[in-house]
């Protein structure tokens, strides 16, 4: 592999993957997403949130409240089209899990920073919304 001495050695590199001075030479040649899932999380995440918020919130600091609730009635009753949109959000975010899970599986290389945070948003905020309602009325203190 051949040392970068200057910017105009870059054009004349074949592999053009630059040698870090820590001796690393991997850093430049990690993988990242492309263009196509990059927007697609970007809608998909947009489009979730407030339904997840909501949801997160009815499940967590209104029932600590308040107690017991009917989570997600008022929900869509008052705010239609942010159930419709954010569940449709929900169902492109596991497409978008699933799919850049094979992409990156694919290309069996290592992931650069930016898609690892990529990657774990979703997972984060899918585990969190995978919990149990009685789970967390029960870190609340509610009793049922």
């Amino acid at each position: 592999m051949k040392k970068i001495k200057n910017e105009n050695d870059l054009s004349d590199m074949e592999d053009k993957t630059i040698i870090a001075k820590n001796g690393n030479d991997n850093f430049m040649n990690r993988q990242t997403l492309p263009k196509w899932l990059v927007v697609w999380w970007w809608i998909a995440i947009v489009s979730a949130t407030p339904l997840y918020l909501r949801l997160l919130w009815e499940q967590t600091l209104l029932t600590w409240a308040e107690g017991r609730q009917m989570i997600g009635f008022t929900l869509i009753h008052n705010h239609t089209g942010v159930f419709l949109l954010g569940s449709i959000g929900y169902i492109l975010v596991f497409v978008w899990i699933i799919r850049a899970g094979i992409y990156l599986f694919a290309k069996k290389k290592r992931l650069a920073k930016s898609t690892i945070y990529y990657l774990v948003i979703p997972l984060v905020a899918i585990v969190l919304g995978l919990i149990p309602y009685n789970f967390w009325a029960y870190l609340g203190g509610v009793k049922f």
